[in-house]
């Protein structure tokens, strides 16, 4: 995951609430890391204002071809969400909202493209 060095050293991006409502996530990266079950993880970034936030969760192909996420549901991140007072919101509320965000994202075309590419560079089974 891709850090940015904040004057505090903990390399948190701290904003508020509605602030993460209104981010603007774009793909940056979808890893496999296992095949030929399909799953890995997924990476978007938003650029806000002078730090780079990066957004990253699981992510598993099921045989059928339907991307979901696998439970228990976890987002990782360099962001911490605010009260209204600036104080830290803390990592378990952080989680909730970033999941909120990832919710409303369209993410898993993204995905879908990924292991598209990989299953066209696979040798077809032997029969």
């Amino acid at each position: 995951m891709i850090g940015v060095n904040r004057p505090n050293h903990d390399y948190y991006v701290r904003m508020s609430l509605e602030a993460v409502n209104g981010i603007g996530l774009e793909h940056h990266a979808t890893e496999i890391t296992c095949a030929p079950v399909f799953s890995g993880f997924t990476e978007w970034v938003a650029q806000c204002e002078t730090a780079l936030l990066v957004v990253s969760w699981d992510w598993t192909r099921l045989d059928d071809g339907i991307i979901v996420q696998p439970h228990p549901r976890m987002v990782l991140s360099n962001l911490m969400l605010l009260n209204d007072y600036a104080f830290d919101q803390g990592v378990d509320a952080t989680e909730a909202a970033l999941m909120r965000l990832v919710d409303r994202l369209d993410w898993k075309p993204a995905v879908a493209r990924t292991c598209d590419c990989l299953m066209a560079r696979m040798p077809a089974p032997a029969v």
